[in-house]
């Protein structure tokens, strides 16, 4: 994945004018530079930090230095994957591989810290909007309030989802009940049976961090 971005950084130099590129380094400044990527590390760190608090159990501490290991592996997937979220059921595969962690715990964990990071960019997302209100016109607000409500109602989702974490469950039998209608039976057991036990502690999971 390394060997990956450092040949797309190399395209992209390649593209632009590499005498530009190389003046414009040359004229950065290094402090500024330097805070940028102590101020990046210390947010990776927090992310770190976080995903390792929500995956504490009672009785229960995963060992930090894996923690962060499958982390940083997952940001990686990430950051080489199309959508920035193939990154997530890998590590919480890793975990689950690493450590013996219940992979529906590892990924309602995800599923909180996402849904924690959606809030607080809404929240700066409305803050912007009503800084700007007075700024863009009337078409240019209605179309960013739009999208704020749309973004909002996906956010109550996702709430509803941490809040309610039947309601999965309640999806999957729905779903494959009207498998078995269609006369599937043995296929709809057998997925069922995988998705129940994967929903189980996924509800599990969230129940305890709500706590």
């Amino acid at each position: 994945m390394l060997l990956l971005a450092l040949l797309v950084l190399v395209a992209l130099v390649l593209q632009a004018d590499p005498a530009t590129v190389a003046d414009h380094l040359r004229q950065a400044d290094l402090t500024i530079i330097m805070v940028v990527i102590a101020l990046y590390l210390l947010n990776m760190l927090t992310k770190v930090v976080r995903w390792y608090v929500l995956l504490h159990r009672k009785g229960e501490r995963l060992p930090f230095g894996k923690v962060a290991l499958y982390f940083l592996i997952g940001m990686a997937v990430n950051n080489s994957t199309p959508g920035r979220v193939s990154g997530e059921p890998v590590r919480a595969y890793l975990v689950k591989t690493g450590t013996g962690y219940p992979m529906g715990r590892a990924m309602a964990s995800i599923f909180v810290e996402k849904t924690i990071d959606t809030i607080v960019t809404l929240t700066f997302a409305v803050l912007g909007l009503v800084l700007l209100a007075g700024v863009l016109n009337p078409r240019a607000s209605e179309d960013l309030m739009l999208s704020a409500g749309i973004v909002a109602l996906f956010m109550m989702a996702l709430i509803a989802f941490v809040a309610f974490p039947g309601i999965p469950r309640r999806m999957s039998a729905w779903f494959f009940g009207r498998l078995r209608r269609r006369g599937d039976e043995e296929r709809a057991e057998r997925w069922e049976s995988t998705m129940d036990g994967f929903l189980g502690t996924f509800e599990r999971g969230t129940r305890e961090i709500a706590r």
